[in-house]
């Protein structure tokens, strides 16, 4: 694909690559024809040193605090991740009942914890959330031994059309992360369907989802 782009090159004015780092090296000559918005971690040791490298390339980040680790690269906006105004709509009166965890089976999005917050509180669990091939031991040997208990329900991968209704009739949305975060896409679908967030102030929780200042001072 990257052979190709760089055949068809001049065709274009600006190149915007979503494909983390890899095309670096190949068009760098057109450092000032590009653009790079990065959506993966940016803790990891190695990334300051290839951004210092290349640090002719332009960066475009999710959020703030998706920066952090690496503050000396080349960044030159923040872009926030978007939704279409009619792909969700917020349930005013919702009857569900119960939390909600969407996303990802992970060790970083904690599915662990959200189940024992559920239980802790005695409110039930809806887990709406895939497992990549990567995160099957995980789901296997840390999250599955914990469904057989009462209060959890595991839905598995839902649908676009299916995160309205679940999301909406939640009484709330579990965000229980434990890895800088870069963005966290489900808090804003979450807030498109009028559902309130509870989420663990790791990367960009607290620049997406920000609490009333008048209810959270105590």
């Amino acid at each position: 694909m990257l052979d190709r782009v760089r055949d068809l090159a001049e065709e274009f004015d600006i190149l915007h690559f979503h494909i983390d780092l890899f095309h670096f090296p190949v068009f760098r000559g057109i450092a000032h024809r590009t653009v790079t918005t990065i959506h993966g971690r940016q803790d990891f040791p190695d990334l300051r040193a290839l951004y210092a490298g290349f640090d002719d390339m332009p960066l475009v980040s999710i959020s703030n605090a998706h920066r952090h680790p690496v503050s000396e690269a080349n960044f030159v906006a923040t872009v926030y991740h978007g939704l279409p105004p009619d792909l969700h709509a917020p349930t005013y009166n919702a009857h569900g009942g119960y939390l909600a965890f969407l996303g990802r089976i992970s060790p970083e999005k904690r599915p662990d914890r959200a189940i024992e917050i559920a239980r802790a509180i005695g409110i039930p669990l809806k887990i709406a959330a895939k497992i990549d091939k990567v995160d099957e031991g995980y789901f296997r040997e840390v999250v599955a031994p914990l469904l057989n208990g009462s209060g959890v329900e595991f839905i598995g991968e839902i649908n676009e059309r299916s995160k309205t209704r679940f999301l909406g009739e939640a009484a709330a949305l579990l965000f229980p992360i434990d890895w800088p975060e870069p963005f966290g896409l489900v808090m804003i679908e979450a807030m498109a369907c009028g559902t309130p967030i509870l989420a663990f102030r790791h990367g960009a929780a607290p620049e997406i989802h920000r609490p009333r200042r008048d209810r959270c001072h105590r």
